[in-house]
């Protein structure tokens, strides 16, 4: 097993909007999805994703047997994203949706596969502590705290309701929904550990839709110019 800490997320450096679907045009800074509501703008902010090689911090020895004998062929990643909420004055994210898509190189025989996200789904309102683990069978696990054990940098909240699909896929999920009158705002942590074949390169395209509400109902969204979804790509890992 071994140990992680996850940094907290406090502000991100600037936002542009693009779509990128060229991998040569990957992006390293974090992104906005800017949403146009009523005059104003409402925001979806996606950070840069962080990938962290499993295989150079597991310790010898110490990984379940049939994980041993995929190393030869496989590495692991722990990848850590976020998204955050940032309705405009007067409106509130009542749904959203962030789709991911792996994208290993063309031609080969394995593609990406998600092997384990965290959180899976949350139907009440939990905290976790920053500090979590990988078994040896790789798979996540955060401890769940009181509000009064962990200060606000040292744990992760998550409010209802948050679901994650896409296990043994290449093409996870994370569905926010709010029923309570403040909306879906603030930021969420996601974690997945993904399966990867070895030397090669892993594309990260990441895609978001929203519904918002207003004072009178449910509001029609539009992208700044065009539809209210969008294309990132991120390289997760480059050719060795």
């Amino acid at each position: 097993m071994i140990d992680l800490f996850a940094q907290p997320v406090t502000e991100f450096p600037f936002e542009v909007s693009l779509s990128v679907e060229d991998p040569s045009k990957t992006q390293k800074a974090p992104q906005s999805v800017n949403v146009h509501v009523a005059g104003q703008d409402s925001r979806i902010l996606i950070g840069a994703p962080q990938a962290t090689d499993l295989w150079s911090h597991w310790p010898a020895g110490s990984h379940h047997h049939h994980i041993y004998e995929e190393r030869q062929e496989f590495d692991y990643l722990e990848v850590r994203l976020a998204c955050s909420f940032v309705p405009a004055r007067g409106t509130l994210f009542s749904w959203a949706r962030l789709d991911a898509d792996l994208i290993g190189p063309q031609g080969s025989n394995h593609e990406p596969l998600v092997h384990d996200l965290f959180p899976r789904a949350v139907s009440t309102a939990v905290r976790y502590s920053r500090h979590f683990s990988v078994t040896p069978t790789l798979k996540l696990s955060f401890v769940e705290v009181s509000a009064k054990a962990e200060s606000e940098t040292e744990s992760l909240k998550y409010e209802p309701e948050l679901d994650a699909a896409g296990l043994l896929t290449s093409t996870p999920s994370w569905t926010f929904q709010s029923a309570q009158r403040a909306g879906l705002r603030g930021s969420y942590e996601l974690f997945a550990i993904v399966r990867v074949p070895k030397e090669t390169s892993v594309h990260l395209r990441m895609n978001a839709t929203a519904e918002a509400r207003g004072r009178f109902g449910p509001i029609p969204l539009r992208r700044t110019g065009g539809s209210c979804s969008e294309n990132i790509m991120y390289e997760l890992r480059g050719l060795p």
